[in-house]
This record gives C-alpha cells, sequence and structure tokens, in this order.
C-alpha cells in the first residue's frame, strides 16, 4: 500500500479488512487521525465490534485510544455518552480496552474548557466514576460533564441569536463550508499541520474586534491556539464585505456548542475603517493588545 491515504484506510476499515490494513499503519496513527476528523465515532465503534481488535493489543488500544480521544473532541454528547456506555461494558478480561479508551477522554478533557451539557446523566458514567482503574482520570473528566440535577453542575445561560443574527448564522454556515472548512474542517477542529482548531479558541471566543482583525488581515505564526502552538500563518479575507465577515464569525462564536456573542455588519465595518492602515498579517502580540 504504498499509496496509503488515511481515506484508503477508512474505506478498508469500513469493509472489515481490519486486520490487513492495521499490518500497514506502523506509526502512521496522526495520519491517520487527521484524516478521518468527524468519523471518529463510526470507525471506533466499528473496530470494537471487530473480533481482530483484541482488547489486549497494544497497538490496537493506542488507535482505540486516539479516536476516544476525537470522539470526545467532537462534543457530540450522543457518541460520547455511546462511548462512556462502550467503557462500563467492558469485561474484566477487557480491561486494557478500557482503560484505553478512558485515556482518549482524558486527554481530550484536558484540551477542553468549556462543559459539555447532556440531556441526562449518560447511562454507563456511574459504573465507569466507581472503577478504581480509572480514579486517576475520572475526575478531570467528570468535571467537564453537566446533565439536569447533577449535583453542583450549573448550566451556562446563552443568550438566544434574534431573527436577523439566526439569518446571519445560517448564512455563515454556507460560507464557511465554502471558504474555511478546506483548512479548519466543518467539525471546526483544525488539521495538523495546516490550521488550528476554531473550537474552544481562545481567539474565536474572545474579544469580537480581536478576531474580526484576524480575518481582516490574517496572522503569523507561531500562535497558540488551544493550549497548543501552531507555527502556520493565516491568510487575511478582507475581500469579503462586512456581511459576509459578520456571517462567518457568528457562525464560529456561535456553532459547536459556543456561546459567544455575534458579530454584526456594523462592527466589521468599524473594524475595517479602524484598521485601514494596517497592511501586513497581525502577530499574537499585537492582537493581545486589543482587550
Amino acid at each position: 500500500m504504498n499509496s496509503w491515504q488515511p481515506a484508503v484506510w477508512f474505506a478498508f476499515a469500513s469493509a472489515c479488512l481490519l486486520p490487513a490494513v492495521f499490518a500497514q499503519i506502523g506509526d502512521r496513527q496522526d495520519a491517520l487521525f487527521s484524516g478521518i476528523g468527524g468519523r471518529e465515532f463510526t470507525l471506533l465503534q466499528r473496530l470494537l465490534a471487530d473480533p481482530a481488535w483484541r482488547a489486549d493489543d497494544a497497538d490496537a488500544n493506542k488507535i482505540l485510544s486516539g479516536l476516544a480521544r476525537g470522539v470526545f473532541a467532537s462534543r457530540n454528547t450522543a457518541h460520547i455518552g455511546q462511548v462512556i456506555d462502550a467503557i462500563a461494558a467492558q469485561t474484566p478480561a477487557e480491561s486494557k480496552r478500557a482503560l484505553a479508551l478512558m485515556d482518549g477522554m482524558y486527554l481530550a478533557a484536558g484540551d477542553t474548557r468549556r462543559p459539555l451539557q447532556f440531556p441526562r446523566e449518560p447511562a454507563g458514567w456511574s459504573t465507569v466514576a466507581k472503577q478504581p482503574a480509572f480514579k486517576s482520570r475520572v475526575a478531570r473528566i467528570d468535571a467537564l460533564l453537566r446533565w439536569p440535577g447533577k449535583t453542583g453542575a450549573v448550566a451556562a445561560a446563552v443568550t438566544p441569536l434574534t431573527t436577523e443574527e439566526q439569518a446571519r448564522f445560517d448564512t455563515g454556515k454556507t460560507l464557511f463550508g465554502a471558504i474555511c472548512a478546506a483548512c479548519h474542517q466543518g467539525t471546526g477542529r483544525g488539521a495538523e499541520g495546516l490550521a488550528p482548531p476554531l473550537v474552544d479558541s481562545e481567539w474565536v471566543l474572545g474579544p469580537a474586534e480581536r478576531l474580526t482583525r484576524i480575518v481582516l488581515h490574517g496572522v503569523r505564526g507561531p500562535i497558540r491556539v488551544a493550549g497548543r502552538t501552531h507555527t502556520g500563518d493565516m491568510p487575511a479575507f478582507g475581500g469579503l464585505d462586512d456581511n459576509q465577515l459578520a456571517s462567518i464569525l457568528t457562525y464560529v462564536r456561535r456553532e459547536w456548542g459556543h456561546g459567544a456573542a455575534p458579530i454584526a455588519p456594523a462592527q466589521v465595518k468599524a473594524t475595517r475603517a479602524a484598521t485601514a492602515g494596517h497592511r501586513d498579517a497581525w502577530s499574537p502580540e499585537e492582537l493581545m493588545q486589543v482587550k
């Protein structure tokens, strides 16, 4: 498989030729995870159901751990709940697999800033939380899980979008898919070596003017995003009009569970005018001066 690609790997996995493909992966797991962004849950389900993936296989469990990390990072509470249930269902003989899945969620929880709001407590969580083997991992994960009636949990209030803002959000979703998703991915989780994540990004959720300056003029790396340093540069998109930029920015500030205030075309117009003389991409240090 000299022409190996992540998409090819996924296609083989879908066809249940997992053992043959597993032998070809070697140390290319990072490429696998970046290549299947958004499909981790589907692949994880298939691997857990395939008898060729033994519960005590260390290499197989590394992949399962990476997939569990991706599922948790997706913020899809239905999928996360099913992973928790799968951990709870593992038998004592499958303890290494259960621990690998917990490790993946534990690592993702370390990169997550906002709680996950579940409609109810995941069915398997009480079982998982009581297992001594998971004690060092449970606290970090539990701190991010919210559901109605959970002791000490307070859901953050998010102001609903107005009709006009919702229309802007919908337009922004379309524009994001056409302009931004190739680098930042439709999931907003970015791609290693290409673009940083937008999900939980302090640049996305921070001051509106700071984010607006980034899209108007671009930003130079290295830049710290969600706890990791990214060296690439982001190009300017000042060629888009005020309404288009406001729509995209409103979308990224309210998608993926975000609750930041939407951005209006008038705000973009004001920032465009105020920075009209700026001819270069911003440095992170310059942007941090904007409060």
